[in-house]
């Protein structure tokens, strides 16, 4: 058995249940301590899982106050549930429902503040906007341009194609033409199994990944294939519109661009 703890306000694990012990001993794991394992519903108190002398107990209103025990996140599995705000992973008794979102107790307070100056949601230094976001997407190209000329070039080389000697006859345009087509294409196939891998497998391409975004649903959600296939198409929308389509995100009071709004997906920041 593996088990989870929390160290200040932090999940700290998966250790094996014979270093678990140890760290009991050590008083690593003190009896207000929460844990989880594989099995159990919920974060629960270390003395409540085994039947230790209660501490002096800490007080989690379930009211909307503003101080409470941090909780930390789950390992994602069928039963769980994603902050709204910072798109991690709990138990469904460690969100606090408020109106139409699910708010994790860590977040709480500076969602409650929001509330109280009259803000809609969260506060927008929440989301990525549009410069950060113009930045990771140019990190992003500039990989892509360097992954997609060798696969394009390799397969020209293959088929025994030499860009040089295409076009010095009339006849050739056609080839020529065909030739861009096709690369084109292999192009793009390629920068979408980049952004939908990424997307499914990290939450963020190596661009956001490095500038600390992550896209999630409007839920707090991951991105399901289907969902980050819809995302990459939208990008496409969005340049085609004259990139009127990204320049939303510099307005929009969730940062959201076009194809945001399209897949109902958010940008946000992981520090």
């Amino acid at each position: 058995m593996k088990w989870f703890y929390a160290e200040s306000g932090q999940q700290r694990g998966p250790v094996e249940e014979e270093e678990f012990r140890h760290l009991t001993a050590l008083g690593a794991v003190q009896p207000d301590t929460l844990v989880w394992h594989d099995g159990m519903a919920s974060w629960q108190r270390w003395d409540a899982v085994s039947g230790a002398p209660p501490a002096n107990p800490v007080p989690v209103s379930p009211q909307l106050n503003d101080v409470a025990t941090p909780v930390v996140a789950i390992q994602p599995n069928g039963d769980a549930k994603f902050c709204s705000t910072c798109g991690s992973a709990f138990s469904a008794a460690a969100l606090v429902p408020i109106g139409d979102r699910l708010i994790c107790i860590n977040c709480k307070p500076a969602f409650l503040q929001s509330l109280r100056e009259g803000r809609q949601g969260i506060s927008t230094n929440q989301y990525g906007g549009f410069w950060i976001r113009f930045a990771a997407r140019l990190i992003d190209g500039i990989i892509m341009t360097i992954v997609s000329g060798i696969f394009q070039f390799a397969g020209l080389a293959a088929l025994g194609i030499n860009l040089a000697d295409l076009g010095k006859n009339p006849g050739d345009l056609v080839s020529v033409f065909t030739i861009f087509g096709v690369t084109s294409l292999i192009g793009i196939g390629i920068q979408m199994a980049y952004e939908v891998y990424f997307l499914v497998t990290r939450g963020a391409t190596p661009g956001k990944i490095l500038l600390n975004l992550k896209v999630v649903r409007s839920d707090g959600a991951p991105l399901s294939t289907g969902r980050a296939v819809g995302r990459f198409f939208g990008n496409m929308l969005s340049s085609m519109t004259l990139s009127i389509g990204y320049i939303i995100a510099g307005i929009d009071d969730q940062k959201r661009a076009l194809h945001d709004h399209l897949c109902d997906t958010r940008v946000i920041r992981t520090n």
